[in-house]
């Protein structure tokens, strides 16, 4: 289990992953986004989440569920992060 804190303090991992999964609303949106351009821990954790949606997507094409997905993710780097 990860026991360091999340190394950005600008944005937690939740509103990354709303950001992803376009849940933000445009306002809050466009300041994430303008944050991720100079943030090489969020650009990092992005590029991470993206690759595992995609992983996830390819490998359950029917499943779409944001639920679904964030709790899968979750699940993976728990299970990672225990491994080290």
């Amino acid at each position: 289990m990860r026991t360091d804190p999340w190394p950005c303090h600008a944005w937690s991992e939740e509103a990354l992953v709303a950001y992803l999964d376009g849940d933000l609303a445009p306002g809050p949106r466009a300041l994430v986004a303008t944050h991720v351009r100079t943030c090489a821990v969020c650009q990092q954790h992005l590029a991470t989440s993206r690759d595992l949606a995609r992983v996830l997507q390819e490998r359950t094409p029917l499943m779409d569920d944001p639920v679904a997905r964030r709790a899968i993710v979750a699940r993976v780097r728990q299970e990672h992060d225990g491994e080290t």
